[in-house]
């Protein structure tokens, strides 16, 4: 983030954060769908080593949002760095890397979604830059049948 010329990669002081949790995502301990009361293990990206470092375990929460529609959340109150954050459960013999070139088409940039083939939970979201079209799955499921859906507009998703 900058404010001006400014680079700003921590706060004076902690700050509060809402983390929102896709509708169906499955929770692979209960082997439902998530909902309010599980507890998500929280992570964030420490870009200097390049390591994911295990910030806690954080119970989900419930809100009704602007549509009426239940909305799925964590809350982290103590928020001192910006960094990719991430709630995912670790398996660590349950994941492998997973590459995938990317071919054919007009486009500039790429939206994917990953999810359980049988519908029941999202894995992860982002977007491939027509310039480099590889997609790389550091811990991709391993033996666990998935979705993966690709969009070229946005609106599409």
């Amino acid at each position: 983030m900058r404010v001006g010329n400014t680079s700003v990669e921590q706060f004076s002081q902690p700050v509060s954060v809402q983390i929102g949790i896709k509708p169906n995502t499955n929770n692979p301990i209960t082997g439902t769908t998530v909902r309010a009361g599980d507890v998500i293990p929280l992570w964030s990206y420490d870009e200097n080593n390049g390591n994911w470092k295990f910030e806690g375990n954080y119970t989900v929460n419930s809100k009704i949002g602007l549509g009426g529609n239940q909305e799925l959340f964590i809350k982290k109150d103590d928020v001192t760095h910006l960094s990719w954050y991430n709630l995912d459960w670790f398996f660590n013999s349950c994941y492998q890397s997973a590459t995938f070139n990317i071919v054919g088409g007009c486009w500039h940039y790429l939206f994917w979604y990953l999810e359980y083939a049988n519908g029941q939970g999202y894995i992860g979201s982002g977007y491939v830059f027509g310039a480099d079209p590889t997609l790389k799955f550091i811990n991709a499921p391993a033996n666990i049948p998935v979705k993966l859906l690709f969009f070229s507009n946005l609106n599409d998703w």
